[in-house]
């Protein structure tokens, strides 16, 4: 089984997923006693679009090692991507505990806040997220869609202005990134 676990990772970092989950799945037991295994398990298995799969790895990953960071915010990803939003405040939760910082936790976080209609309530956290990113883009829409929420609305378009100004976004429909998508 081990080998397998070797196998599957240079399939994983060679993006390999079909192969990868294919050789975590074949490893059997061996992928559950280690929580970083379980995370990469996870990993090959939300590439295919295996999210409940993924969900219950990266769970697996947690109940071994509950401050696991990259399951942790991976779980959160999971969480965000299939709308489960208590989950993801719970996620986000732990992850404050652990005082994890990473760009990937601030657009997770700012995705959360827009998709759960935070509005008034999550913008000190978007700007405390753009105060170490100033020209991310994604984080600029985020705080102007919470604008926009809170029905604040010179704040959104000054924002939605920022967010054009500042960065590298493009809002033309045929231009539009896919990672732009979460906030229309």
């Amino acid at each position: 089984p081990l080998l397998l676990v070797a196998r599957a990772r240079v399939h994983a970092r060679a993006a390999e997923w079909d192969a990868a989950y294919q050789d975590f799945e074949a490893a059997g037991d061996a992928t559950s006693s280690d929580p970083q295994i379980c995370t990469e398990r996870g990993q090959a298995a939300r590439a295919l679009g295996h999210l409940d799969e993924a969900r219950e790895a990266y769970a697996a990953a947690l109940a071994i090692e509950p401050r696991s960071a990259r399951a942790l915010v991976s779980l959160l990803g999971v969480q965000v991507e299939t709308h489960d939003l208590d989950g993801a405040g719970q996620s986000l939760a732990r992850i404050d505990e652990s005082h994890f910082v990473s760009a990937e936790i601030d657009h997770l976080r700012a995705r959360w806040l827009v998709e759960g209609d935070a509005g008034a309530s999550g913008i000190p956290r978007v700007q405390e997220a753009i105060g170490r990113a100033p020209d991310d883009g994604e984080l600029r829409m985020a705080l102007a869609r919470l604008y926009y929420q809170a029905e604040s609305w010179s704040d959104a378009a000054d924002a939605f202005y920022a967010a054009i100004s500042r960065s590298a976004v493009d809002l033309r429909p045929s231009m539009a990134s896919s990672s732009l998508s979460w906030w229309a």
